[in-house]
């Protein structure tokens, strides 16, 4: 058995065709990154209630994780339930303290 492979010893310098990665190793992976689950960008908007640009603009700032599976991008279920758990800003002007 070493002698054959000695005989191939070639192939080892030779580059390697990759191969796609198998839709349950992707799934794993998936699962494995985003912490047990993902939503679509457009479910991420309705229940934060804010637009795609939004959504796209936090996974930028890092506010959310955004994750690419397939053509899709998903965003972290943690991240989305952690950002409604924040204290919304009302903006306008401060009010007056007597």
């Amino acid at each position: 058995m070493h002698e054959q492979s000695l005989e191939f010893s070639f192939l080892a310098d030779t580059p390697q065709r990759k191969t796609r990665e198998g839709l349950i190793s992707q799934v794993k992976r998936f699962w494995k990154e985003t912490d047990g689950g993902a939503i679509p960008v457009t479910l991420a908007c309705k229940i934060l209630k804010c637009s795609n640009q939004t959504i796209y603009k936090y996974i930028k700032n890092g506010k959310l994780r955004g994750h690419r599976f397939n053509q899709t991008i998903l965003v972290s279920v943690q991240d989305v339930e952690r950002l409604l758990d924040e204290p919304k800003s009302k903006g306008g002007r401060p009010k007056k303290t007597i």
